[in-house]
């Protein structure tokens, strides 16, 4: 399986005319959850893993795209070209994860992102895909490699914020987080509730942060 992110202009911006203009992605880390209590495994890491990535056709038709420049800041993140008119930024950890087959029942991903220019108006969000096997290559129609899931898009600024996806429940994640969440781990809340909570949307977990 892999951790990716894509990155879009936010809808109504105007057309950014910096073509040097970069999305800087630090400390994106892709977890699995093994069935039973063994808990979540660090499948994929940045600080080991380089992004790979390009410029898709917006809607990904016939599965489309140009060069895209990533680069090493000096700080470590990666430097991502922004996303030009008609394309998005699509980007992911290049050697995949790999784990037993039918051993794992969840998925979480977690990446930092900030834009380098406060002119840039894009929005961000982070997924996973499964993979028949770590060299299977991309098939027409997605045969090869069934998508997880995505979160929530962020709008990104020039200060770091985290993106984060999980597939599964809130419950679950809650009663056992993934590493990156033990120190925000909330109270417990109930299954049901009469209130819409946000804290129980999924995938709604992005908040500002200084990457470590």
């Amino acid at each position: 399986m892999t951790g990716w992110g894509q990155i879009y202009p936010a809808i109504g911006a105007a057309e950014y005319s910096t073509l040097d203009a970069v999305i800087e992605v630090a400390n994106s880390r892709t977890y699995v959850h093994l069935k039973g209590r063994n808990g979540w495994v660090l499948v994929q890491s940045q600080a080991r893993i380089q992004l790979a990535g390009a410029h898709f056709v917006s809607d990904f038709s016939k599965n489309a795209a140009i060069r895209m420049e990533i680069r090493q800041s000096p700080g470590g993140a990666a430097m991502i070209g922004a996303p030009p008119p008609g394309y998005n930024s699509h980007f992911w950890l290049i050697t995949r994860g790999t784990y037993p087959a039918s051993s794992v029942d969840g998925v979480y991903v977690q990446m930092d992102m900030r834009s380098a220019d406060p002119a840039l108006n894009v929005v961000a969000n982070v997924g996973a895909d499964w993979w028949r096997n770590a060299t299977a290559a991309f098939e027409d129609g997605f045969g090869n490699n069934p998508g997880a899931g995505m979160s929530n898009w962020l709008t990104l600024s020039t200060q770091w914020s985290t993106l984060r996806f999980y597939s599964t429940s809130n419950d679950d994640l809650w009663a056992d987080p993934p590493p990156p969440l033990l120190s925000t781990r909330p109270p417990y809340m109930p299954t049901k509730t009469k209130r819409r909570d946000i804290a129980r949307i999924p995938c709604s977990l992005s908040r500002e942060t200084q990457p470590q």
